[in-house]
């Protein structure tokens, strides 16, 4: 396998080759510089030797501009849309800092230094999650012979202290739920996500075929315009407190229950119109200081509570995993809350 140059004004290099039955082929590499010819040869020779084929890998890219027009295109068509979000801002903001250097030219001291610029502007959590997207970034490029090098790979991420998961006492929502009576939405959908665990966008994307009351389970799957955090469809069981939520949703005047198109979302302001996300988020922030309870709950406070609670009540660990919908076991056990009361009751067990 070698490189040749054409012999014309700004004639391209083509690497040369001989296929499993012994024919001399070539590809071009689509650069007239050398540099960047050597780009492409070594991607192409690991591509050749990773699946042992003589098939062409892509041309390797220039620019990191260029490489985030691929990867947009890639990420888009296999993650959801909350996560290309992420990846559009970490492209924008590694080129702000860093500029669009060629790819091959980018180093690990360029990487140390978009950490230590990210980190006057935003929070180190947030800084990881950049240095994770940008791992993920160049791995794709690897992936498809874009770029020959993770200048991410071996790069610490930054040491974050382990912050509490906030539950809500049995007291604290009892108080939420009575400041949020006079607003049947806000009080259904709190009393959904207390028992359930449901995310915020689980709970909207909710319509009438995800409930099937006769197998008492509702439906958490995917659709067109919706995908779940882990890709993953998961089923919740109806309990009895829960089975009177939905039935009390469906009761009209007189006890009625109103036919419901299937098709229609459990919560909606008009018909089949989903209620957005900041709508219910200010809405409960609203209901939160009216119940005089402190700043720091949100509505996804509801799920830490609906997880704490099925441990607290000695539900088997592996069975809530499947409830919350968590791919891995730790981030369960992550979600525990096993407070001083808890903690004074195991001692007194025991003297």
């Amino acid at each position: 396998m070698f490189l040749s140059k054409n012999k014309t004004p700004r004639g391209r290099y083509y690497v040369y080759y001989f296929d499993e039955n012994g024919k001399r082929k070539s590809v071009t590499t689509g650069s007239p510089y050398k540099n960047e010819a050597l780009t492409f040869l070594i991607a192409f020779a690991n591509k050749v030797k990773e699946n042992n084929s003589t098939v062409p890998s892509p041309r390797p890219l220039r620019n990191f501009s260029d490489l985030e027009q691929n990867v947009i295109s890639y990420v888009s068509n296999n993650l959801r849309k909350g996560t290309v979000s992420i990846y559009k801002n970490t492209f924008k903001s590694f080129l702000k800092i860093i500029g669009d250097k060629f790819l091959n030219q980018i180093s690990i001291k360029d990487i140390e230094l978009y950490k230590s610029f990210r980190l006057k502007e935003v929070t180190p959590s947030t800084c990881n999650i950049d240095l994770s997207t940008l791992k993920s970034i160049f791995n794709i490029g690897l992936k498809f012979g874009w770029c020959i090098h993770n200048p991410v790979k071996g790069i610490s991420k930054l040491r974050i202290s382990q912050k509490d998961r906030l539950s809500m006492s049995d007291d604290e929502v009892s108080k939420l739920l009575l400041a949020a009576k006079e607003n049947p939405l806000m009080y259904n959908l709190i009393l959904l996500g207390l028992n359930t665990g449901c995310r915020l966008n689980e709970i909207l994307n909710l319509q009438w075929k995800d409930i099937d009351l006769n197998e008492r389970v509702i439906h958490i799957r995917n659709k067109d315009n919706f995908k779940t955090k882990t890709g993953k469809t998961r089923q919740i069981p109806i309990n009895n407190k829960l089975k009177g939520i939905i039935n009390q949703m469906m009761i009209e005047n007189g006890n009625i229950f109103k036919l419901y198109n299937l098709d229609g979302y459990l919560f909606s302001k008009s018909v089949n119109k989903l209620i957005s996300r900041s709508f219910i988020t200010h809405k409960f922030k609203y209901y939160i200081r009216k119940a005089e309870l402190p700043e720091k709950f949100h509505f996804h406070c509801l799920r830490h509570t609906f997880i704490t609670n099925c441990i607290k009540k000695g539900i088997n660990v592996n069975y809530v995993q499947m409830l919350a919908g968590h791919s891995e076991l730790k981030t369960t056990l992550n979600y525990t809350h096993i407070g001083i009361e808890d903690l004074k009751r195991a001692i007194l067990a025991v003297d």
